[in-house]
């Protein structure tokens, strides 16, 4: 049987049933959910600042170093946001400096391998270079580098306890790499209200099109929280895309702010009121994917009930 692209696949209506398919289909294993953090830990680190290699310097060290979540040995697949290709001063994609940082601190804690995957909205290597990731990463010739526009690189993963989804598709890696790491921008999303680390969750599902089309947004963002989950989300507000998002061009603000932590629902909740976006400030009524995904006991979203560590640098 020929091996068909992604979008030959969207076309014929593929990935809409693999949403909606029946129950008799193999679960697959989701990856383990990340190691809670020593009772004593801070939830989310808070830093501030305008550099941002120090800033994730910074971060990792109050959450007990990079070697508290990367060994030697291990197999690491970041997921930044490059789903369009824009340019670092949009603020609608993963920052170079921030992508530069990370991969620089896995592999000094001795990673076998460190993978870069996203799946794009826009032309594949026009997202690599126009935000610059391309050349950041030049410095890594070990680096690998997958946009994930193939079928073949993804699975099904079940989600029981899902409100609205009850199956998707996720990227293998984001399943069976040793760490995952998630590499969100803070930005407006004209549909979710606001786009943190819950909504990156998106670029690591085959398809997009029946959260946006078959069921509330919101519930869809947060039922994914069960089938994609990272053991570190760093979320970059140092500049934050404030309106027209996801793409931009829009207003931007810069907030000097970064969030790091082991939940990514405390740290989403933690960044909410970086700045308004749309106009307003946002709250947990306006981003319902973070106050839902709370409620199925995926992390806490109360900030009054959150250890936030505040970091400058």
């Amino acid at each position: 049987m020929p091996k068909l692209n992604r979008r030959q696949l969207l076309g014929a209506g593929v990935a809409t049933a693999a949403v909606l398919r029946s129950s008799d289909l193999l679960a697959a294993e989701a990856a383990p959910a990340p190691a809670p953090a020593p009772a004593a830990a801070a939830d989310v680190i808070e830093v501030s600042g305008t550099d941002r290699k120090k800033m994730v310097a910074a971060a990792l060290e109050a959450l007990g170093g990079i070697g508290a979540f990367v060994k030697k040995g291990h197999r690491v697949v970041l997921k930044p946001n490059l789903a369009f290709a824009q340019p670092p001063d949009f603020a609608a994609g993963t920052h170079p400096d921030l992508l530069f940082a990370v991969t620089e601190a896995c592999f000094k804690a001795g990673a076998k391998e460190v993978l870069v995957a996203e799946n794009p909205l826009s032309d594949a290597e026009k997202c690599w270079t126009r935000t610059g990731c391309r050349e950041a990463l030049k410095a890594f010739p070990e680096v690998k580098m997958r946009m994930l526009e193939e079928h073949e690189e993804y699975r099904e993963v079940k989600v029981p306890k899902g409100l609205v989804l009850k199956d998707c598709e996720v990227a293998k890696c984001f399943l069976d790499y040793d760490v995952f790491i998630s590499l969100p921008q803070a930005k407006h999303h004209s549909s979710a209200n606001v786009s943190f680390g819950l909504k990156s969750a998106m670029g690591a599902v085959w398809s997009r099109k029946p959260f946006h089309i078959f069921m509330d947004l919101q519930k869809g963002i947060a039922d994914l929280g069960f089938a994609v989950k990272p053991h570190l989300t760093i979320l970059d507000a140092v500049r934050v895309l404030q309106t027209n998002g996801p793409k931009g061009p829009g207003e931007v603000a810069s907030p000097g702010k970064m969030f790091a932590g082991r939940n990514v629902v405390a740290v989403d909740a933690a960044a909410l009121s970086v700045c308004k976006f749309d106009g307003r400030m946002m709250t947990l009524d306006d981003a319902k994917h973070i106050k839902y995904a709370s409620a199925h006991g995926l992390g806490e979203c109360d900030v009054a009930k959150l250890k936030i560590k505040k970091v400058a640098t």
